[in-house]
């Protein structure tokens, strides 16, 4: 058989190694490393596979010659070279004609040289092949070339046994496809620079080898980029910043011998002119190459920068792929490419240190640029360092695609498909799902993603693919538009679902193009088996864990109060969202949602509801990918707390066990707002737990007990740390009580039966609105008391606060006020004497006298079951001008129980919560109903001074009044002088949780 070409290439071949010195200069010449490594590993795989596969080098760093090599040591007959333009057509062919680099380095002594043909029109036959049989390289484009243009004949069966593919990246597209796939079972190189492409669609075959860009810059392949700012001074344009800067560069290069040329980018042949226009008002000689212009045109412009007659050209959208001037050295980057694959072949242009007299590479443009993708913004930013971000990007972006590889292997592998017409098996591969997700605990859990389908019964399923960690789910739903009544026009909404399995960190991660709640529940119990518990909204917070937090713009607190009184949420944003909120939101509120760009100007959010979102529509690998990366920041035991704004605001948490010193307990506010009665009966009998049509389900006669915020909620039993407590409920003839156990479910539950008076067991208890009627443990555990801690804990059901992190230890001077007590007080007693005011006996007394006598306009006693205090007083006070403000103080008094010190600590831990509890409701709107009701009442709760006319007066919301709010402890058994150290800290605790929650002064008046 006759010897083929590039058979006795090999043979004459004597290949040797690029050798460079300390300095970085080549002292002597041949193949560089990598070159040789990509030669090697391209024969290998071509000898033994007839697979396509990709060999991914830097721009400017030689694959013609590894082109060259790979065709030899393969002893190729006739090798096809596909290339993406007609310059590369030209130069490739005249690269192999040459046998260059290997003939001008003397690693080929012999004359022998390939027949190369080039392929300038489209082949319509099999005779038009078969006029390239004397040819031992054949080079074309794919539109002279692949089958997929009309009347194209493919090559005839055998007729290349090897094909080489520049520019690979295009290898996806369907005119490059057709013509890969039609050339049968030979061996397929492709080179690419940028192994990927923007719509993710996949190249065929692995990455047998890749040169990173980084290794370019260290092996001096590649030379310094340096990045220029370009500030527009007063007046100026950033066009005219920009010429004024890149002449002066390149003025600046010449005077040191630097053999340099200059590029201008232009987005339009109409930029194009206008900046030609003001480059050579400045004096430059330059020219145009565009697309639009004949080749000849273009080719006599590059011939002129070559020959020096030009300093440099305006390109538009040409002298990308295969353009070889080594000696373009300056960028003039008036309209920088948007896309990360073309800049980085851009950059690599100017990168090459393959000629004498030049330097390092400078890119000009205004800083900021924003217009670009994200992969890109770095670049632009002032001070960018652009070899190590270029090196960065470019290898990042390889390193991706080949984990990309990895994944569709392991999905092709071990994944189940089921796909409709005209949907193929690898359809996954061109889904975008948004990045959000909702996140399941699912530790102790067994996982089966197979299952998920079977939450789709009643929905058309266009797609399927499950396997151990992974299941997406494309479904279609009939329906009708949401602006339609009846069903005139039918619609279809298809949507995306997705779940993935960390086993890692035991987190399940569920996605949905459109929210159901319904459906979403219903897939988590089909892949788990039951419910699974969302994260805790702590330890979801530990995504933020160790990056750069840029900007918080948008976050969200929600209201410590339940209820339908109070602002249920409070949100911020903008650029300061994160610091709009200060102390006393700490106190008041507890932490919702929280958006921000962290890190490299990633957008990433989270909410209480264990969700999770980003910013970009991601491909199914990055979606896990990005899973798995806030999956283990979760896991962490990084401390999400923080110190200020928002960050320093508490979380919510699910609660094992009671926090100490639980001092108060009070209704939800919806009691407040709402006309809720507590009924009795002997026996209850009630179908359901939510509240009935109509008493009949009653069997014995209800019997009114109180209205429920006329109703004391008191803590009965105070434990140190526990999982479990007692609450008692009081009214004006009796009391129940229940035990409280937030680990539990419910968490309110009976307690034991108490002999004695006035007891009342929970099943005899009904709540009433209306008509209706509730069983009252039912009641409570869907709308559950809230419970305080002296440390600032909040409790709600079973979740609740952290205790607020910085509390004072001993109060402010101004806290503690001095009263001596007439002899006449006994401050063993508390409430006001039957003889007042004519008798002056108890606590009350004289500070009601006080009152009095200080001209207060309105003093009403409150004392009793549902209280808001056991004194509460209105008054004006000056202002500035003639205006007056209104004053309302909530007094509480205790009455001293017992010289033992242990008493006297839970005499102290009683008023505070008292306190506490008080002024959660303290606005002059809830003021004013609260008195009027309890007038209406009547009994003990009466006026002092003043009448309801003047509270109401007093308390109108009149735009011109400004209320100040204060509240009082009186606690006459104490002694300022002596008071220990465990009283002060509770003291103190009380007054910062008071005052910071909003109230102007905290005063606690105690004896000397």
């Amino acid at each position: 058989m006759t010897q083929s070409c590039f058979e006795a290439m090999s043979e004459a071949m004597s290949i040797r190694l690029e050798h460079r010195d300390e300095t970085g200069k080549v002292s002597h010449a041949g193949l560089r490393k990598t070159q040789l490594a990509a030669a090697y590993a391209g024969a290998a795989h071509a000898l033994h596979s007839q697979e396509a596969a990709t060999i991914a080098m830097p721009t400017g760093t030689g694959k013609s010659a590894v082109m060259i090599l790979v065709s030899a040591l393969v002893k190729a007959r006739r090798v096809l070279v596909i290339v993406a333009s007609a310059r590369l057509r030209e130069e490739l062919a005249e690269k192999f004609s040459e046998v260059d680099p290997f003939r001008r380095l003397e690693m080929l002594k012999s004359k022998i040289a390939p027949r190369v043909r080039r392929v300038y029109n489209r082949i319509t036959d099999e005779a038009g092949w078969r006029a390239l049989d004397e040819a031992d390289v054949v080079v074309g484009l794919p539109q002279t070339l692949s089958p997929a243009y009309k009347g194209v004949c493919p090559p005839p069966s055998g007729f290349f046994d090897l094909a080489l593919i520049d520019e690979g990246h295009h290898a996806p597209a369907e005119t490059w496809r057709k013509l890969i796939e039609d050339l049968g079972p030979i061996p397929k190189i492709l080179f690419s620079a940028t192994p990927y492409r923007l719509d993710r669609r996949r190249m065929p075959g692995p990455i047998i080898h890749t040169y990173s860009a980084r290794a370019a810059y260290k092996d001096g392949v590649f030379g310094k980029i340096v990045y220029h700012a370009v500030a527009p001074g007063e007046g100026e344009t950033p066009d005219q910043a920009i010429c004024r800067a890149t002449l002066a560069r390149f003025k600046d290069d010449r005077k040191k011998g630097l053999d340099h040329r200059y590029m201008v980018k232009a987005s339009t042949r109409r930029r194009a002119q206008q900046l030609k226009e003001l480059y050579e008002a400045e004096g430059a000689r330059i020219a145009v190459v565009t697309s639009s212009y004949a080749k000849k045109t273009n080719d006599r412009a590059v011939e002129r920068l070559r020959a020096g007659e030009l300093d440099g050209l305006i390109c538009v959208r040409m002298l990308g792929e295969g353009f070889d001037e080594p000696r373009l050295k300056i960028a003039a980057l008036h309209d920088p490419d948007k896309s990360l694959p073309i800049t980085l072949q851009f950059i690599g242009r100017f990168a090459r240190t393959t000629e004498k007299n030049i330097g390092q590479a400078s890119f000009l443009s205004v800083p900021e640029v924003t217009h670009v993708v994200d992969d890109l913004r770095a670049l632009y930013r002032r001070d960018s360092i652009w070899n190590e971000i270029v090196a960065s990007q470019a290898d990042g972006a390889i390193i991706g695609e080949q984990a990309h590889e990895d994944y569709a292997d392991r999905i092709r592998s071990t994944g189940r498909v089921a796909a409709r017409e005209p949907l193929s098996e690898a359809f996954w591969e061109q889904l975008r799902p948004r990045q959000k997700a909702d996140v399941f605990d699912c530790r102790g859990v067994q996982i089966d993603m197979s299952k998920m389908k079977t939450a789709f019964d009643r929905l058309y399923l266009h797609y399927a693919l499950e396997n151990e960690d992974t299941a997406i789910l494309v479904t279609e739903k009939p329906g009708t538009p949401s602006w339609l009544v009846g069903d005139a026009i039918a619609t279809e909404s298809v949507h995306l679902h997705m779940a993935y399995y960390s086993k890692n960190c035991d987190l399940l991660f569920f996605h949905a193009s459109a929210d159901d709640v319904t459906l979403r529940d219903n897939c988590i119990r089909a892949v788990a088996g039951k419910s699974l518990p969302g994260v805790l909204f702590r330890d979801l917070a530990r995504v933020f864990s160790g990056t750069k937090l840029l900007a918080p713009f948008n976050v969200g607190l929600r209201t410590r109060q339940y209820g339908d009184g109070a602002e249920s949420y409070r949100s911020s944003a903008g650029r300061a969202a994160g610091d709009a909120f200060g102390a006393m939101e700490a106190v008041r509120y507890v932490r919702g949602h929280l958006a921000a760009k962290i890190d490299d100007d990633e957008i990433l959010g989270m909410s209480e509801s264990s969700k999770l979102w980003g910013g970009q529509n991601v491909s199914v690998q990055e979606f896990a990918k990005w899973c798995e990366r806030l999956g283990a920041a979760i896991r962490s035991d990084s401390d999400p707390r923080g110190r200020r704004g928002y960050f320093g605001v508490p979380f919510v948490v699910p609660l094992r066990e009671i926090p100490a010193r639980v001092v108060a307990a009070d209704w939800p506010l919806d009691v407040y707002s709402k006309p809720l009665t507590l009924v009795r009966v002997s026996e209850v009998s009630v179908a359901s737990t939510r509240f009935q049509d109509s008493p009949d389900e009653v069997s014995s006669v209800p019997s009114p007990l109180s209205l429920l915020l006329d109703c004391a909620i008191e803590i009965a039993s105070r434990p140190q740390p526990s999982d479990q407590m007692s609450l008692r409920i009081r009214w004006a003839s009796g009391y129940t009580t229940v035990s409280y156990q937030p680990g539990a479910r419910p968490v309110f539950r009976p307690t034991e039966r108490k002999s004695g008076t006035g007891f009342v067991p929970t099943d005899q208890l009904l709540v009433r609105r209306g008509g209706n009627y509730e069983k009252f443990l039912d009641f409570i555990n869907a709308q559950p008391p809230t419970l305080y801690s002296i440390d600032g804990a909040i409790i709600v059901g079973a979740e609740g606060t952290e205790p607020l992190a910085e509390l004072p230890l001993v109060p402010s001077e101004e806290t503690f006020v001095e009263k001596i007590w007439p002899a006449t007080v006994d401050i063993r007693k508390e409430r006001l004497s039957d003889e007042f005011p004519h008798r002056i006996e108890s606590i009350q007394d004289e500070i009601a006298r006080e009152l009095i006598v200080d001209g207060f306009d309105v003093v009403f006693h409150d004392d009793g079951s549902g209280e808001l205090a056991d004194l509460i007083t209105v008054r004006q006070i000056a202002s500035e001008g003639l205006l007056q403000d209104t004053e309302i103080t909530l007094w509480h008094a205790k009455y001293s129980g017992s010289d033992d010190p242990g008493r006297r600590l839970q005499d102290q831990y009683e008023v505070l919560g008292q306190a506490i509890k008080s002024g959660r409701r303290l606005t002059y709107s809830a003021v004013r109903a609260h008195i009027d009701r309890r007038h209406q009442k009547g009994g003990d709760h009466k006026f002092l001074a003043g009448d309801i006319d003047m509270m109401r007066l007093l308390l109108s919301g009149d735009a011109m009044q400004k209320y100040l709010y204060r509240i009082k402890v009186v606690q006459p058994g104490t002694s300022i002088s002596k008071v220990s150290a465990d009283i002060k800290q509770i003291v103190a605790a009380a007054a910062h949780l008071i005052e910071y929650g909003g109230l102007n002064r905290f005063e606690y008046i105690a004896s000397p």
